[in-house]
């Protein structure tokens, strides 16, 4: 089974409608790259409220204290507070909720189709040639909107070398997501696809069946352990906190 269909088993169970994947393969992870995730889900969220609610929301809404990760399950509980619909007058007792995710650091390209989000994931900008042809760096491109139009392991997009590194914006993708609740389970239905298999990424599944998704920047540096290198990087870096 894939991480997500393995966090989908865990949505059967809850009662949220955002779920967000945190894998253990990431022991740097920051708490403020899953408020960038969820962000968007919030930003739909405040906008489907009237306007004077909203402004209430937004008011009370400021930067908290980091808050420790523990696993899928606990963190879409504390999700769960601000996902399901509610009395217009109730958003309002929900500004504490709202807060404990609120960004810490600007994110960006969220649009105002954030009603339409269904998955949000990372990317953080290559600056060396090296992670840029690394077949072990997955590479993200999207568009205007930040919607992923493509995952790859190949360098992409083409013909970039030390010169043009520095001039086109070129992104690893962070394998971190955040999915509605019924999106996630959607994609256990589906058969594996063929970029899916050619690639080894099962988020291109998602793309496969027309699903989007929103890819925020984050300039937090953050390691996932996906081959003995990255587990000896993660060490020395942990050996010097």
């Amino acid at each position: 089974a894939t991480g997500t269909e393995r966090v989908a088993r865990v949505a059967e169970r809850l009662t949220c409608d955002i779920v967000v994947n945190i894998q253990g393969d990431e022991p740097l992870l920051e708490p403020a790259q899953l408020d960038l995730m969820i962000c968007p889900f919030m930003e739909a969220r405040l906008q489907s409220a009237p306007t004077s609610a909203r402004a209430r929301a937004r008011l009370q809404s400021a930067p908290t204290r980091p808050e420790p990760v523990d696993a899928v399950y606990n963190r879409a509980q504390s999700i769960e507070a601000i996902s399901r619909p509610e009395p217009v007058d109730a958003v309002s007792n929900r500004a504490q909720s709202i807060e404990a995710i609120s960004r810490p650091e600007p994110v960006g390209a969220v649009s105002n189709r954030a009603q339409d989000i269904q998955v949000t994931t990372l990317k953080q900008r290559i600056d060396t040639v090296a992670d840029y042809q690394d077949v072990n760096v997955v590479k993200v491109v999207t568009n205007l909107r930040g919607d992923a139009l493509y995952f790859s392991r190949a360098p992409m997009p083409g013909k970039i070398n030390e010169t043009t590194l520095r001039e086109f914006p070129v992104y690893r993708h962070v394998g971190l997501y955040a999915y509605r609740r019924e999106q996630l389970l959607a994609f256990t239905k589906w058969d594996s696809t063929p970029y899916e298999k050619a690639e080894g990424l099962e988020q291109l599944r998602f793309l496969e069946h027309g699903v989007s998704i929103h890819v925020v920047e984050t300039e937090i540096p953050l390691i996932g352990v996906d081959v003995p290198a990255d587990l000896a990087r993660v060490k020395q870096i942990l050996s010097h906190k």
